[in-house]
C-alpha cells in the first residue's frame, strides 16, 4: 500500500465487502477489512469500497430485510473511516441489472441508490 501512495496513486478499487455468512462466495472478514482501509489511510491512499455483489442480489432478488440488514451494518461501519472513498455498487452492469430488475419486479436501481444514500 504504501508503495502505492509513493508512486502517486491516491485511490484503488478493492473488492473489499464486509462478511456475511449467508453469501455464496467467499467473503474477507470486517478485521481485515478494516486493517486495509487503515493501511490505505496511512499511506495517503482512498478506497473504493465494494457493494456490488449485495445489489446485484437486492436486484435480482428483491429488497430482503436480510440482505438489507447486512448492506446497512457494512455501510454503517465503515462509512465515516478516512480512506473511504465511495460505494462501488455498478458501472458497466446497468443493462443487465435492469433486464433482472424487470423480470424480477424488484425496486428499481435508482431507487437502490437513494436508500444507500440515505444510510451514507
Amino acid at each position: 500500500m504504501s508503495r502505492q501512495g509513493h508512486m502517486g496513486i491516491n485511490w484503488n478499487m478493492r473488492y473489499l465487502t464486509s462478511n456475511d455468512p449467508a453469501a455464496p462466495y467467499v467473503r474477507l472478514s470486517d478485521n481485515f477489512t478494516q486493517d486495509y482501509l487503515d493501511w490505505s489511510h496511512a499511506a495517503g491512499v482512498h478506497v473504493m469500497f465494494d457493494l456490488h455483489t449485495e445489489f446485484e442480489m437486492l436486484v435480482g432478488q428483491g429488497n430482503s430485510s436480510g440482505l438489507w440488514s447486512n448492506i446497512s451494518g457494512i455501510v454503517r461501519k465503515f462509512r465515516d473511516h478516512p480512506a473511504l472513498l465511495g460505494w462501488y455498487i455498478c458501472d458497466d452492469c446497468m443493462y443487465q441489472w435492469l433486464i433482472r430488475q424487470r423480470k424480477a419486479k424488484t425496486p428499481t436501481v435508482d431507487t437502490l441508490y437513494r436508500s444507500l444514500k440515505e444510510l451514507d
